[in-house]
């Protein structure tokens, strides 16, 4: 029995197959902000557009909570087997840090 091994990711293929200009839709990958040259597909077409830079900041934001529940929260390696456990403890984690945003917010709040 011979096993061949399948190419994994059509190089030439959109980044988001949902999401293509021929569909009309927006892609909004994150792209190189370094300022080497690298092998991307996020041309010049969508990072010129205000939603790019836009969807970029509020998926900076997005990831910060995720970010903070992996290493403050404990959810880098769980401690629980089964889903409901595993949904449980992740619940209290992102309840743990809407009570650190709390005051934050609090002081946001016009009186």
């Amino acid at each position: 029995m011979e096993v061949k091994e399948k190419k994994l990711e059509n190089p030439h293929a959109p980044a988001n197959p949902l999401c293509n200009r021929q569909s009309g839709g927006d892609v909004h990958n994150a792209a190189s902000v370094t300022g080497k040259r690298r092998k991307t597909k996020v041309d010049g077409r969508t990072t010129r557009h205000a939603s790019y830079r836009i969807s970029q900041r509020i998926r900076k934001r997005i990831e910060e909570i995720f970010g903070w529940v992996k290493v403050q929260g404990g959810q880098d390696k769980t401690k629980f087997r089964g889903r409901q456990r595993v949904d449980a403890s992740f619940t209290l984690a992102l309840a743990a840090y809407n009570l650190v945003r709390l005051p934050k917010l609090l002081a946001e709040m016009p009186p």
